[in-house]
């Protein structure tokens, strides 16, 4: 026959988790500290069973809280962390793997257009004329035009700084 010391009663997740740790007053504060919270009791009462004022019980739930907070934050990685140089070099294995995925997509993309006829629309499109015979005139933003001037105007001034001699100043009709 089986001892009564014997069976033990299992718990169910209705009993929550059973906490073994810390002192019988420390598990009488926490157990007070959750009544209030859950609204069972008011902080009045809590303060009276543990023997405290209330100025002292709100440190004591405050501290508690502050506890609760910081036991919620996520776990310091432990071990060895990467060093830069690691995180630099995985980093460029991951381009260049991409690269070559995106080379690949591409070609595929290219010879997809080519079987379907695509690309020649597209090309026959590009090739012809606009509804007036004349041919299509390249859109140029004047900013791009702007930009192409003073990229050869400081490529001139940079060839020149380098030979020494004195830079020459252009001048570019407003258009």
């Amino acid at each position: 026959m089986s001892n009564i010391n014997e069976t033990k009663k299992r718990r169910s997740a209705k009993d929550g988790p059973e906490i073994k740790e810390g002192s019988a007053k420390a598990r009488k504060i926490a157990a007070l500290i959750f009544e209030v919270l859950a609204g069972e009791i008011h902080p009045a009462e809590a303060a009276a069973a543990l023997e405290i004022g209330m100025q002292r019980y709100y440190q004591l739930e405050k501290k508690a809280l502050l506890a609760v907070v910081k036991a919620c934050e996520p776990a310091t990685r432990k071990g060895r962390k990467k060093s830069e140089a690691k995180v630099i070099a995985e980093s460029k294995i991951t381009i260049s793997r991409l690269e070559r995925d995106l080379k690949r997509a591409q070609a595929l993309a290219r010879m997809t257009q080519k079987a379907e006829g695509i690309a020649t629309i597209i090309a026959q499109a590009k090739k012809s004329k606009s509804k007036t015979g004349r041919k299509r005139r390249k859109p140029v933003a004047r900013a791009l035009k702007l930009a192409k001037s003073l990229r050869e105007n400081c490529d001139a001034n940079i060839a020149q700084a380098s030979t020494n001699q004195a830079p020459a100043v252009a001048v570019t009709p407003n258009g």
